[in-house]
């Protein structure tokens, strides 16, 4: 019988079955002092070990959603479906969008000054041919198109508006408008040349900020937040092509007859944007993505012997000022047995916080800060002896246990119960240990 070169057995040998007993890890998997995660679960990269998937995790989700790739096209998800792409798995919270006709610029939702409207114009950012072309037809003043009814608000708080934009042929500036009676307004115009912000202003109205984004096909993501004084109860949206740099009156006369496309976006209560919420003659709401722990992920995460995690996550932006941002959370329903892993924002930058609460176990808060908008590693190692956070590979002090809490539901991105504190973001990937390794010098790629 010829001999099998040993190179050749090599090659040979099966991948991903059982192997003497022992399950073949493929070398992706992410390892910590040589063990190799038991689940790992790279999400944007569409690899999986430790199960499958669907066996691992699942998605509540009453309602659609969209999420971006990596090359900045918006993917469609149906209900109840984790909105994964190249980017990993994005977790919100509810919004509801009161914009109306957010995909049409000639609906009965909309009406112009001076403004000639197209739809389905020009290839969206979901690759339909849903978007629209808004034109100057005059270079007089009061060029526009704007929400036909304005919306109920609530006085003293914080709206923000998005849409979705792209140069045409003439000009590239793009107006944006949070309007209540008159010149009452928050402002912002964006140069869709070069994908910068001209600038903001408000009358009246306060804490206005602006963001551009950059998708594909010459997309940007545009959005405008501003806080409503304590006269405003109704609000409405005005945007349309703008001419140059005027920022409080980019609806006013111009040189050239301006132009730009437009789709989607919202219209929000909130301090920063979300996905699009698409609508037709009335308001929308997306559910939030509740993501709970099933199957071995579960019984790994309700050990009460303990376990090690690394996550790696891209700090939202903005991040929610006194607010939480959860990345993994196990009770049992109550507040008082829980194992908790966030983010907090606070003038710009984050913490990652941990708290254990049990029935022998005082609350527990580690920190540290992290510009928003930056990735980093953050694990866990805890077990019913001792309880180490780290960050980027580096440990902070580890903390005595003496007990595990009992728990009995988890989930990605929400809070202990799953219905609040969402992270608001993308989620790259998760590995996971079954029980409390070192994480020193582990980061995830």
């Amino acid at each position: 019988m010829t001999k099998v070169p040993r190179t050749r057995r090599e090659l040979l040998k099966p991948r991903g079955r059982l192997i003497l007993g022992r399950v073949d890890v493929p070398p992706w998997v992410l390892r910590a002092g040589g063990a190799a995660a038991a689940v790992d679960l790279d999400l944007a990269g569409g690899r999986y070990f430790g199960g499958v998937l669907a066996d691992l995790l699942s998605c509540s989700r009453a309602s659609t959603g969209y999420a971006q790739t990596s090359a900045g096209v918006l993917v469609p998800f149906a209900n109840n479906v984790m909105r994964i792409t190249d980017l990993g798995c994005l977790i919100e919270e509810s919004r509801t969008n009161l914009m109306l006709q957010n995909q049409s610029a000639t609906a009965a939702a909309w009406n112009a000054q001076n403004l000639n409207r197209t739809d389905n114009a020009a290839i969206a950012p979901d690759s339909t041919m849903t978007a629209s072309l808004v034109a100057r037809t005059s270079t007089a003043a009061n060029c526009y198109f704007q929400s036909n009814i304005a919306v109920t608000a609530t006085a003293g708080a914080t709206y923000t508006v998005s849409r979705y934009v792209k140069k045409s042929t003439v000009d590239g500036f793009f107006g944006l408008r949070i309007q209540g009676t008159y010149p009452v307004r928050a402002d912002a115009v964006f140069n869709l040349n070069n994908g910068t912000i001209v600038g903001t202003a408000v009358t009246t109205f306060s804490g206005q900020s602006a963001t551009i984004t950059p998708l594909a096909n010459g997309w940007y993501f545009v959005t405008l937040t501003a806080t409503l004084d304590a006269g405003t109860t109704a609000i409405r949206v005005v945007n349309g092509p703008a001419s140059g740099s005027s920022v409080s009156s980019w609806e006013g006369s111009s040189a050239t007859l301006s132009d730009a496309h437009v789709w989607g976006g919202n219209l929000e209560l909130g301090a920063f944007a979300t996905s699009t919420i698409p609508t037709t003659t009335t308001s929308a709401v997306r559910v939030a993505d509740q993501v709970s722990v099933s199957g071995a992920l579960a019984a790994l995460l309700f050990s009460t012997l303990g376990y090690a995690f690394a996550a790696k996550l891209k700090m939202p932006t903005p991040l929610n000022v006194g607010n939480n941002n959860y990345v993994l959370a196990v009770s049992d329903g109550t507040l008082n047995n829980r194992i908790s892993n966030f983010v907090v924002g606070s003038s710009g930058n984050g913490s990652y916080r941990h708290i254990v609460a049990g029935a022998a176990t005082n609350p527990l808060d580690r920190s540290a800060s992290f510009p928003a908008g930056t990735a980093h590693t953050f694990g866990r190692s805890v077990s019913n002896v001792s309880d180490t956070s780290y960050v980027d590979g580096i440990a902070g002090a580890a903390v005595g246990q003496t007990a595990m809490p009992t728990v009995n539901q988890g989930y990605l991105g929400s809070n202990e119960t799953g219905n609040a504190s969402f992270f608001n973001g993308y989620i790259p990937r998760v590995s996971f240990w079954s029980n409390a390794v070192n994480l020193s010098g582990v980061t995830v790629p």
